[in-house]
């Protein structure tokens, strides 16, 4: 419950009375305050809907999935519906175990035998815990986000091999001037940081262009993102640094190369 109460048996015995709404609902048509409200289920006046009145608001549930719209749901007691043949045909019931090491294939048996103490002809169906409720409902957008990293990490992975043998032919092809500047007293550490500054700077203009089609394109994503934004500022922090990282490893071998290239080999190949 956010505010207010919830429904009592008191509420079920009379037709009309009291009922409780969703957050969602309450925010749409009362948003200064539902509690005191007044509402009926039908507008038309031939069906003689009663009135009821809003005694709670109800913390917002999702019933289809995690990244449904949140629904308006209003709660009735459940004997004292609007029209007199309303039956509940099936209902489920939320059980609270006393500790967290049940064992799921127990419960069914355990609930069976309660409820068979309030009415032996209640039949029980379709018994399942929390987690697998929950997994059930988020198993497609799991796999889609499954698919995605996936499919990410193959791209980081290939772009990593494509920029080493981009730095490894640039500094093959650069090896006579990487000699002429050792000979003229280049460091090995000047020479290293070189051929990464390149790299860094080839991979800063690739990190451009990409975060700009990733936030024109990020729309795309909405489907797959739960209470997460598509330009959620702590993912378009981490891309680039994960980008830099695989810069730096992969280029750093053809760099440590180079600067291990003897001065006269590489005037060697400048003759």
């Amino acid at each position: 419950m956010v505010a207010g109460r919830g429904l009592e048996s008191a509420d079920a015995e009379r037709r009309g009375g009291a009922v409780v709404v969703s957050a969602a609902l309450a925010r749409h048509y009362w948003p200064h305050g539902a509690l005191g409200r007044r509402l009926r289920p039908s507008q038309d006046n031939k069906l003689r809907d009663p009135w009821y009145t809003i005694v709670g608001v109800a913390g917002d549930v999702r019933q289809g999935g995690p990244v449904e719209k949140v629904p308006e749901i209003v709660y009735y007691p459940l004997l004292g519906k609007a029209r007199g043949d309303w039956v509940a045909r099936q209902m489920t019931v939320v059980v609270r175990t006393g500790s967290r090491r049940v064992a799921p294939e127990s419960l069914a048996p355990a609930i069976r035998r309660e409820l068979a103490r309030i009415s032996a002809d209640l039949p029980v169906a379709n018994v399942r815990t929390l987690e697998e409720v929950v997994h059930r409902a988020r198993s497609r957008y799991e796999f889609s986000a499954f698919m995605v990293l996936l499919a990410t990490a193959i791209a980081v992975a290939l772009g990593a091999v494509g920029l080493y043998g981009f730095v490894s032919y640039l500094v093959g092809q650069r090896s006579a001037e990487i000699g002429i500047r050792m000979a003229l007293g280049a460091t090995e550490r000047g020479i290293r940081w070189l051929v990464v500054r390149e790299a860094l700077a080839t991979a800063a203009a690739g990190l451009a262009v990409g975060l700009a089609a990733a936030a024109a394109l990020s729309g795309w994503t909405i489907s797959l993102l739960f209470e997460i934004s598509p330009l959620d500022p702590v993912a378009f922090a981490i891309a680039p640094l994960l980008l830099v990282t695989v810069t730096l490893v992969a280029s750093y071998l053809p760099a440590d190369r180079a600067a291990r290239v003897e001065p006269r080999t590489a005037l060697h190949r400048l003759e």
